[in-house]
C-alpha cells in the first residue's frame, strides 16, 4: 500500500464548498431584503388607504345633510373618488351605506325637549390605494348624528 503525501485537491475542495456557503449567504440576504421591502411597501399602501378613508369621512362631515335629495344626502354615492387625482392617483375613497340608524336611538341633546333630538345615520367609507401592485383596502362604519331636528317628521 502506498500513501499518497499530496493534498494538492484538498484546497479546491475548501475552495469550492466556502464558494458556496458564500452564494447561500447572499441569497439570504437578498431574499431577506426583498421580503422587508414587500411588506413595507403594503404597510404604505395599508396606510394610503385608511388617510383616503379618512379624507371620505372629512368630506361626508362638511356635506351630509339628510334633507337633500339630490344627490343622495348632498354627497356623491357608490362613486370612487380620487382623493388627490394630481400628486397620488391611487388613492380614492367610496362613501356607500347611507341610512336611518336602525341600532341606536335619536340623541337628546342638552337644553332640548322632545321632539327635539339628533338623528342618527349609519354609513360606511371605503378607501382603496392601487399604486404599489398590493390589494390595499380599507373600510371604516361610522355613526353620524344629524341635527338638531324634530323626530317627528323622521321616525314615523
Amino acid at each position: 500500500m502506498k500513501n499518497i503525501k499530496s493534498q494538492r485537491g484538498f484546497i479546491l475542495l475548501v475552495a469550492i464548498i466556502a464558494c458556496a456557503i458564500l452564494a447561500a449567504l447572499g441569497v439570504l440576504v437578498f431574499s431577506l431584503s426583498t421580503g422587508d421591502l414587500r411588506t413595507s411597501v403594503a404597510t404604505l399602501g395599508g396606510k394610503k388607504a385608511l388617510g383616503a378613508v379618512e379624507s371620505g369621512y372629512h368630506i361626508l362631515t362638511q356635506t351630509f345633510d339628510p334633507m337633500v335629495t339630490s344627490p343622495l344626502y348632498g354627497i356623491t354615492m357608490n362613486t370612487w373618488i380620487a382623493v388627490d387625482a394630481a400628486n397620488d392617483p391611487g388613492s380614492r375613497y367610496k362613501i356607500t351605506n347611507v341610512a336611518l340608524s336602525l341600532k341606536y336611538p335619536p340623541l337628546m341633546p342638552v337644553g332640548y325637549s322632545q321632539p327635539w333630538g339628533m338623528a342618527r345615520y349609519d354609513i360606511t367609507v371605503m378607501g382603496e390605494n392601487s399604486s404599489y401592485n398590493t390589494p390595499n383596502n380599507a373600510q371604516v362604519d361610522i355613526g353620524v348624528g344629524y341635527g338638531v331636528v324634530d323626530l317627528t317628521l323622521i321616525y314615523k
